[in-house]
């Protein structure tokens, strides 16, 4: 799936997604959890919802998911 420049300028543009985005490429694939042990200044909703919005725009995959409910 080819990702869209405009997604691209909007993680780059996004603090938030772009220190994600960060911590990726220096940790490689990362849990939430992980992502905030690493950074715990983020507020953990508002990385969810960074999180789901770069999963839709097809900058980041998610590679397994555990339900916990």
């Amino acid at each position: 799936m080819a990702v869209s420049v405009e997604s691209l300028v909007d993680c780059i543009g996004n603090p938030l997604k772009a220190r994600v985005m960060m911590l990726m490429r220096e940790f490689g694939p990362m849990t939430p959890k992980q992502i905030l042990q690493e950074d715990p200044r983020i507020p953990p909703a508002s990385l969810y919802r960074a999180l789901k919005s770069m999963e839709q725009a097809g900058v980041i995959e998610m590679v397994s998911e555990t339900k916990v409910r």
